[in-house]
C-alpha cells in the first residue's frame, strides 16, 4: 500500500461525506472510491456493493444525501434529528458544539490548517480530509494519534449506522468509511500458531445467520457485514484467539472449533453468504434470506413478513 493510495482513500471518503461531488453520480465502478477499495479492501462487501450501484442525476443523490443528513429519526427517537450526525461532537454526545468540536479545531490549528466555510471542524469530511493530509506528509504518528483521539472513536460506528440503513448509495459508503477506518486503525498482523483454533462452520448452507457468534467475540475477529444486496458472517482468522466463546454460544451448533493448520490469515474469510430479502411493496433491502428462511420455519409464511416496517403498517393498519 502506498502512502498516495492511502491519502487518497481518506480524501475520497471526506468527497463522499461532503456535498454530494461530481463523480458520485456515476456508476459505482467509476468512482474513484470503486478503484481505491479494489486494491486497499479487496475482501470488503463494500466493493461489491459498489459494483451494483447505477448512475444519477446530481439532483437525485442530493436528495439521498439530503435524506441521510436531514431525515427524521426512526420509531422511538427524538423526531427531527438527522438520522446520521456527520459530527463527532454530535454524534457522541447528541450536542452540535461540543468538547470535540474544539478539541479537533486545535489539532488543525497546530497543523496550521483551519476549516473554510461554515463547517464544523469536527466534521466527518474535515476529519478525514485531515488524515488525508497527515498522510500526504509522512507523519504516520500523527495519523495514529489522530485516529485514536478522534476518527476511531465515532466513524466506523457512523459507518456501519449508515450501512445499516436502507440507502444504496450511502450504504456502501458506511461500510467502506467502518471497513477503511478500522482498517487504518488495528492493521492486523500475521500470527503463526500452530496449536490455535478457529471457527468453522460445519454445514454453512443452515447457518441462520441470526450474528450471536460476533455478540459474544471478545477480540470483533468475527462480524455480520451487509450491502444493499448481501449479508456475509466474517472472520478475521489472525483476530482470533480460539476462546471458542462463539461456538458455546451458537444456538444450531453449527460452528465448532477446528485445529488452525497453516498460518492465520490477514484478508476476511466469509463463513457464510446470503442474499438480502427485499420489501415486497417498495424493494427497499430487509433482512438476509437466511433470517427469513429461519423466521418461516418457526412461525410460517403471514403476509406482513414479506413487507419492511415502514410498508407493514398501513397495509395491516
Amino acid at each position: 500500500m502506498s502512502f498516495s493510495d492511502r491519502a487518497d482513500m481518506y480524501a475520497a471518503l471526506a468527497e463522499a461525506l461532503a456535498e454530494p461531488p461530481q463523480w458520485i453520480c456515476l456508476p459505482g465502478r467509476e468512482w474513484p472510491l470503486y478503484e481505491l477499495a479494489s486494491q486497499l479492501l479487496p475482501n470488503s462487501t463494500a466493493v461489491r456493493g459498489m459494483a451494483l450501484i447505477q448512475s444519477e442525476s446530481l439532483p437525485e443523490r442530493q436528495v439521498r444525501y439530503s435524506n441521510l443528513t436531514g431525515g427524521r429519526q426512526a420509531s422511538g427517537q427524538i423526531g427531527g434529528q438527522p438520522r446520521h450526525w456527520l459530527y463527532e461532537s454530535a454524534f457522541l454526545t447528541g450536542r452540535i458544539l461540543g468538547e470535540a468540536t474544539f478539541e479537533v479545531a486545535k489539532c488543525y490549528s497546530q497543523a496550521g490548517l483551519q476549516v473554510e466555510g461554515s463547517e464544523l471542524p469536527d466534521g466527518a469530511a474535515p476529519e478525514l480530509a485531515f488524515l488525508a493530509y497527515l498522510v500526504e506528509q509522512n507523519n504516520p504518528a500523527a495519523e495514529k494519534d489522530f485516529l485514536r483521539q478522534h476518527a476511531d472513536r465515532w466513524l466506523p460506528a457512523l459507518g456501519q449506522a449508515m450501512a445499516r440503513g436502507s440507502d444504496p448509495v450511502y450504504a456502501v459508503i458506511g461500510q467502506l468509511l467502518a471497513d477503511w477506518i478500522t482498517h487504518a486503525t488495528r492493521p492486523v498482523p500475521v500470527v503463526e500458531i500452530p496449536s490455535a483454533r478457529l471457527p468453522v462452520l460445519e454445514d454453512m448452507a443452515a447457518c441462520n445467520l441470526c450474528g450471536f457468534c460476533t455478540q459474544r467475540c471478545p477480540t470483533m475477529a468475527l462480524s455480520i457485514r451487509e450491502t444493499v444486496e448481501l449479508t456475509s458472517l466474517v472472520l478475521l482468522e489472525s483476530r482470533c484467539t480460539g476462546c471458542g466463546r462463539c461456538a458455546a454460544v451458537c444456538d444450531t451448533k453449527l460452528l465448532s472449533m477446528q485445529p488452525l493448520a497453516q498460518p492465520a490469515s490477514v484478508e476476511p474469510v466469509v463463513l457464510r453468504l446470503s442474499e438480502r430479502v427485499t420489501c415486497k411493496a417498495c424493494g427497499q433491502p430487509m433482512v438476509s434470506q437466511a433470517e427469513m428462511d429461519f423466521v418461516i420455519r418457526q412461525i410460517g409464511h403471514p403476509g406482513w413478513l414479506d413487507l419492511c416496517q415502514s410498508c407493514r403498517i398501513p397495509a395491516y393498519a
